[in-house]
C-alpha cells in the first residue's frame, strides 16, 4: 500500500482540519472505497489517519461506501489494521447521528 504523498502546504491544511473535527466532536471516517480506485488505499491514508490520532482524534468508524450488496464490508480488516497502526484500539458505533460509547 502507498501512502499518498502531501507536500507542506497541504499537510498544515489537513491538519488545521482534523483540529476543527476534534474540537467540535466530529468523527472520521476510514472509507475502503479507496482500495477500488487508483489509489489503490482506504481514504484517508495511513498518514492523515496517524495525525488524527496524534492530534487527540478518538471518534473513527470504517466504511465500504459498498452501494453494492457483493461490495459490503470490503476492506474492513485492512482498514481495522491501519487504524490499529495509527494508535486505535477501538471504533466508534454511531446512532441517530450521534457516538455511541461501547
Amino acid at each position: 500500500m502507498m501512502d499518498y504523498h502531501l507536500y507542506p502546504r497541504e499537510a498544515d491544511a489537513v491538519r488545521a482540519i482534523l483540529r476543527r473535527l476534534i474540537e467540535r466532536g466530529i468523527g472520521l471516517e476510514v472509507n475502503t472505497s479507496g482500495l477500488r480506485s487508483p489509489a489503490g488505499e482506504p481514504c484517508p491514508g495511513p498518514t492523515v489517519l496517524r495525525w488524527y490520532r496524534e492530534l487527540g482524534g478518538e471518534l473513527l468508524t470504517v466504511g465500504s461506501d459498498a452501494h453494492d450488496p457483493a461490495r459490503v464490508g470490503q476492506g474492513v480488516d485492512l482498514a481495522c489494521g491501519l487504524a490499529e497502526r495509527a494508535g486505535f484500539a477501538q471504533l466508534t458505533r454511531y446512532h441517530r447521528l450521534g457516538p455511541v460509547s461501547p
